[in-house]
Protein backbone atom coordinates (compact mmCIF):
# COMPACT_ATOMS: atom_id res chain seq x y z
CA UNK A 1 0.00 0.00 0.00
CA UNK A 2 1.43 3.35 -0.97
CA UNK A 3 1.78 6.24 1.47
CA UNK A 4 -0.74 8.25 -0.57
CA UNK A 5 -3.39 5.52 -0.42
CA UNK A 6 -2.75 4.99 3.31
CA UNK A 7 -3.18 8.71 3.93
CA UNK A 8 -6.27 8.68 1.78
CA UNK A 9 -7.74 5.76 3.75
CA UNK A 10 -6.93 7.48 7.04
CA UNK A 11 -8.59 10.66 5.80
CA UNK A 12 -11.63 8.66 4.73
CA UNK A 13 -11.81 6.84 8.07
CA UNK A 14 -11.57 10.15 9.94
CA UNK A 15 -14.20 11.73 7.71
CA UNK A 16 -16.47 8.75 8.12
CA UNK A 17 -16.07 8.84 11.87
CA UNK A 18 -16.79 12.55 12.07
CA UNK A 19 -19.30 12.34 9.20
CA UNK A 20 -18.32 15.76 8.00
CA UNK A 21 -19.12 16.11 4.34
CA UNK A 22 -16.49 17.78 2.23
CA UNK A 23 -15.00 17.35 -1.21
CA UNK A 24 -12.40 14.85 0.02
CA UNK A 25 -15.10 12.73 1.67
CA UNK A 26 -17.08 12.74 -1.58
CA UNK A 27 -14.03 11.91 -3.67
CA UNK A 28 -13.18 8.92 -1.46
CA UNK A 29 -16.66 7.45 -1.75
CA UNK A 30 -16.63 7.94 -5.53
CA UNK A 31 -13.19 6.31 -5.72
CA UNK A 32 -14.26 3.33 -3.62
CA UNK A 33 -17.23 2.69 -5.89
CA UNK A 34 -15.13 3.28 -9.02
CA UNK A 35 -12.48 0.77 -7.90
CA UNK A 36 -15.17 -1.92 -7.67
CA UNK A 37 -16.57 -1.03 -11.10
CA UNK A 38 -13.23 -0.63 -12.89
CA UNK A 39 -12.64 -4.35 -13.58
CA UNK A 40 -15.90 -4.62 -15.53
CA UNK A 41 -15.20 -4.72 -19.24
CA UNK A 42 -18.04 -2.51 -20.40
CA UNK A 43 -18.76 1.15 -20.94
CA UNK A 44 -19.95 3.27 -18.02
CA UNK A 45 -23.37 3.64 -19.62
CA UNK A 46 -23.82 -0.13 -19.35
CA UNK A 47 -22.40 -0.19 -15.81
CA UNK A 48 -25.29 1.93 -14.68
CA UNK A 49 -27.53 -1.03 -15.47
CA UNK A 50 -26.06 -2.81 -12.45
CA UNK A 51 -27.81 -0.21 -10.30
CA UNK A 52 -30.88 0.48 -12.44
CA UNK A 53 -31.72 -2.96 -13.88
CA UNK A 54 -31.50 -1.47 -17.37
CA UNK A 55 -33.60 1.63 -16.73
CA UNK A 56 -32.51 5.25 -17.27
CA UNK A 57 -32.62 5.93 -13.53
CA UNK A 58 -32.47 4.07 -10.23
CA UNK A 59 -33.71 4.80 -6.75
CA UNK A 60 -31.21 5.85 -4.13
CA UNK A 61 -32.20 2.74 -2.15
CA UNK A 62 -31.31 0.51 -5.12
CA UNK A 63 -28.02 2.36 -5.53
CA UNK A 64 -27.14 1.87 -1.85
CA UNK A 65 -28.14 -1.80 -1.91
CA UNK A 66 -26.01 -2.43 -4.99
CA UNK A 67 -23.00 -0.63 -3.50
CA UNK A 68 -23.19 -2.29 -0.11
CA UNK A 69 -24.31 -5.79 -1.07
CA UNK A 70 -23.57 -6.55 -4.72
CA UNK A 71 -20.30 -4.61 -4.90
CA UNK A 72 -19.53 -5.67 -1.32
CA UNK A 73 -18.38 -2.23 -0.27
CA UNK A 74 -19.77 -2.86 3.20
CA UNK A 75 -16.96 -5.39 3.64
CA UNK A 76 -14.51 -2.64 2.72
CA UNK A 77 -15.86 -0.42 5.49
CA UNK A 78 -18.35 1.76 3.63
CA UNK A 79 -21.52 2.29 5.66
CA UNK A 80 -25.08 3.00 4.66
CA UNK A 81 -24.92 6.26 6.62
CA UNK A 82 -21.89 7.40 4.62
CA UNK A 83 -23.70 6.61 1.37
CA UNK A 84 -26.77 8.50 2.64
CA UNK A 85 -24.65 11.55 3.37
CA UNK A 86 -23.01 11.30 -0.04
CA UNK A 87 -26.35 10.97 -1.85
CA UNK A 88 -27.92 13.82 0.13
CA UNK A 89 -24.96 16.12 -0.41
CA UNK A 90 -23.67 15.45 -3.93
CA UNK A 91 -24.76 18.33 -6.15
CA UNK A 92 -25.93 16.00 -8.95
CA UNK A 93 -27.82 13.53 -6.79
CA UNK A 94 -29.28 15.48 -3.88
CA UNK A 95 -32.41 16.98 -5.45
CA UNK A 96 -34.25 13.77 -6.25
CA UNK A 97 -35.05 10.32 -4.88
CA UNK A 98 -33.67 8.79 -8.07
CA UNK A 99 -30.28 8.88 -9.74
CA UNK A 100 -30.37 9.62 -13.43
CA UNK A 101 -28.00 7.77 -15.77
CA UNK A 102 -26.46 11.04 -17.00
CA UNK A 103 -25.74 12.17 -13.43
CA UNK A 104 -24.14 8.82 -12.62
CA UNK A 105 -21.93 9.13 -15.69
CA UNK A 106 -20.94 12.68 -14.80
CA UNK A 107 -20.06 11.80 -11.20
CA UNK A 108 -18.27 8.48 -11.83
CA UNK A 109 -16.79 8.64 -15.35
CA UNK A 110 -13.45 10.22 -14.41
CA UNK A 111 -13.02 8.09 -11.29
CA UNK A 112 -13.72 4.85 -13.16
CA UNK A 113 -11.24 5.81 -15.90
CA UNK A 114 -8.60 6.61 -13.25
CA UNK A 115 -9.29 3.34 -11.39
CA UNK A 116 -8.95 1.38 -14.64
CA UNK A 117 -5.67 3.13 -15.38
CA UNK A 118 -4.37 2.40 -11.85
CA UNK A 119 -5.42 -1.22 -12.24
CA UNK A 120 -3.60 -1.55 -15.57
CA UNK A 121 -0.50 0.06 -14.10
CA UNK A 122 -0.57 -2.36 -11.16
CA UNK A 123 -0.98 -5.34 -13.49
CA UNK A 124 1.96 -4.19 -15.62
CA UNK A 125 4.14 -3.89 -12.50
CA UNK A 126 3.28 -7.42 -11.35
Amino acid sequence: MSLESAQSENLFAKSAHDLVYNKQFEDEIVKQIARKLAPLSCEIELMFGIFSQGQRNCTKEDFKHTCLQRLRLERDGLTERELDIFLQSNEYMRDSNVIEKDDFIYVFNGAIAAARNDRLNQISLD
